[in-house]
């Protein structure tokens, strides 16, 4: 991943910057990452309204039931489904790890 170190600094509205960092929530980016993205011609997307605790256990509750009946090919495809929806639905949300994605204003 490129290395960030210049910074650019404008100004904007408290109103402005409460929606830039409410939009960046939404889609489960840091502001820097947003505002970047938005310079770059794209609209981020906002995270899908999920609940996800419920789709975990029923998806946990099926995991069990094939293990335990020892359909572990099943319970495997299981297993496989929530770490995939967990990278999809919960993004890490410290960027990697040399700060590139932290919000360097301090908002």
């Amino acid at each position: 991943m490129k290395e960030k170190k210049v910074q650019i600094h404008f100004r904007v509205t408290e109103k402005e910057r409460l929606t830039f960092q409410r939009k960046a929530q939404n889609c489960g980016m840091s502001l820097s990452a947003y505002l970047r993205t938005l310079a770059s011609g794209h609209e981020p997307k906002a995270l899908p309204p999920i609940q996800y605790g419920e789709l975990v256990k029923v998806l946990s509750d099926s995991y069990n039931l094939f293990y335990y009946r020892k359909n572990e090919e099943a319970a495997r495809r299981i297993l496989y489904l929530v770490q995939r929806l967990t990278e999809t639905i919960s993004p890490k949300k410290a960027g990697d790890n040399n700060g590139n994605n932290e919000d360097m204003a301090g908002s």
